[in-house]
């Protein structure tokens, strides 16, 4: 069963499973309805996919220039995305499921994988985080992410990137894999269940198979 709502300038669609597990999707593209359902069905799981976001402001935590001339900076709107996703969306969400979940996941796609990354220190409300190709070169992330205090070890982790990512001519995309296994370093050194894998493909390799593959290996 499917259902669609907009809170503020953001589409919600709400898969349901007959569960009180529940999992939020942050995503820059429309996923496919049949592959979520399925995914949903599969993994038992409440599946809300969120769209719409103002994707360079809201899922950054600080400013960055932009990547080319020309484009867009990134902004600092993250905060305020942070807020309105638990304030508004999570309860809007579980009143329409009937949910009273002991945890939740926050899977995060490109800048939103980061973005799900930087939530788990900012927010008690996710105990497990999947980020797909997240962002993780984006200027000091790696090294902010490194020096947080670890306070929420309970969930998993999971991370993934193409392998083909970190083999770009733009010079900001080049350090993703460093940025991404000195996090992964970081989590285990702290004790953290995570899982990092690479997937065949770049950046935004097929989205579904790479979703079914973190739930598989959170859930």
């Amino acid at each position: 069963m499917r259902r669609t709502i907009q809170i503020n300038n953001l589409t919600c669609e709400y898969f349901y499973a007959d569960s009180q597990q529940v999992a939020y999707i942050l995503t820059p593209m429309s996923l496919n309805d049949k592959d979520v359902e399925a995914l949903a069905a599969k993994y038992n799981i409440n599946l809300i996919v969120i769209s719409g976001m103002d994707w360079n402001d809201d899922m950054t935590p600080w400013s960055a220039p932009g990547i080319t001339r020309g484009e867009k900076d990134f902004g600092n709107n993250a905060e305020a995305f942070l807020a309105t996703l638990t304030n508004k969306i999570i309860p809007e969400a579980e009143a329409t499921f009937a949910l009273n979940p002991t945890a939740r996941i926050l899977a995060g796609i490109s800048l939103s994988g980061m973005f799900a990354l930087w939530a788990w220190f900012k927010s008690d409300v996710f105990s497990t985080i999947i980020s797909i190709s997240g962002s993780l070169w984006y200027p000091d992330f790696a090294d902010w992410f490194c020096k947080q205090p670890i306070i929420n070890s309970h969930g998993k982790i999971y991370l993934s990137l193409g392998d083909k990512e970190a083999k770009t001519k733009s010079a900001p995309f080049n350090s993703v894999n460093d940025a991404t296994l000195q996090i992964v370093d970081y989590l285990k050194q702290n004790h953290i269940d995570v899982h990092f894998e690479y997937s065949q493909g770049n950046h935004f390799s097929p989205v579904i198979p790479r979703i079914d593959r973190a739930f598989s290996a959170v859930l």
